[in-house]
């Protein structure tokens, strides 16, 4: 269905014809992935693949967001047909399975009459590790038409994105927050996962995009703890640079 308005209240910021060049793969559609991509549905980004390999189970219900009548569906075809349902414009693909590097090519190459030059790649990662999120980063860090890599991450209250942006300091910095699976901090189940710091998350991550697709900076690493909703202060944050000014300087 073509809704002729559909986008009235947004073109001034995220114009339709920028929306065409921009194609996503979110890997991971789980309490930060689920949101992320409902989000990125209803903005009009020509092509959202997202990729996951589990089924809905009810412990997912109050943690991401699926509904009752997707429990023993994949979480892909649940979340598949509620971003089709929103957003009929898009295209949408959907992959049951881990993340593999065909999937980058598939995600630029689907849906679009935009010459393929003119497309633009953006990786979300959305996995819980950082394992799988070394293997996503090394795959697409090289890829010549990717615009922008991200990658959320929570525990409890507390969430963090982080962006890379080829040819500024974050794409040198991402790489670096990749630590050791023996490293990380292990939760107690039933502390690990809300919906509610998950939905700031994804709003966060689709304004990277939109700050990126007009030429704002992107920001490196934004934490945020909604226990105290606490930021980085000014003073810790690191202002975003040109990969060429970190040489000049």
């Amino acid at each position: 269905m073509t809704i002729s308005n559909r986008y009235d209240r947004q073109t001034s910021i995220l114009p339709i014809e920028e929306l065409n060049k921009i194609h996503i793969l979110l890997v991971g559609v789980g309490a930060l992935g689920r949101p992320t991509a409902m989000i990125a549905a209803a903005t009009g980004f020509n092509t959202v693949a997202i990729a996951d390999p589990d089924t809905v189970e009810p412990h997912n219900l109050a943690a991401q967001g699926y509904k009752e009548k997707d429990i023993g569906v994949s979480k892909v075809k649940a979340l598949a047909r509620e971003m089709t349902e929103t957003n009929s414009e898009i295209n949408v693909l959907s992959y049951c399975r881990k993340f593999d590097e065909t999937m980058l090519t598939r995600a630029l190459d689907s849906g679009s009459d935009i010459p393929l030059s003119d497309r633009k790649l953006v990786v979300i990662s959305c996995v819980d590790s950082i394992e799988v999120r070394k293997e996503i980063w090394e795959a697409s860090k090289g890829r010549e038409n990717l615009g922008l890599y991200l990658d959320a991450r929570m525990m409890g209250p507390i969430v963090q994105v982080y962006g890379a942006h080829r040819g500024w300091e974050s794409f040198e910095y991402y790489p670096t927050t990749l630590f050791e699976e023996k490293d990380a901090f292990q939760a107690p189940c039933s502390a690990r996962s809300m919906i509610y710091p998950c939905s700031v998350a994804a709003g966060l991550l689709i304004s990277h995009i939109s700050n990126w697709m007009r030429n704002i900076p992107v920001e490196q690493y934004i934490s945020m703890n909604l226990n105290d909703m606490s930021t980085l202060s000014m003073e810790d944050r690191v202002i975003p640079k040109r990969a060429e000014e970190l040489v000049a300087g």
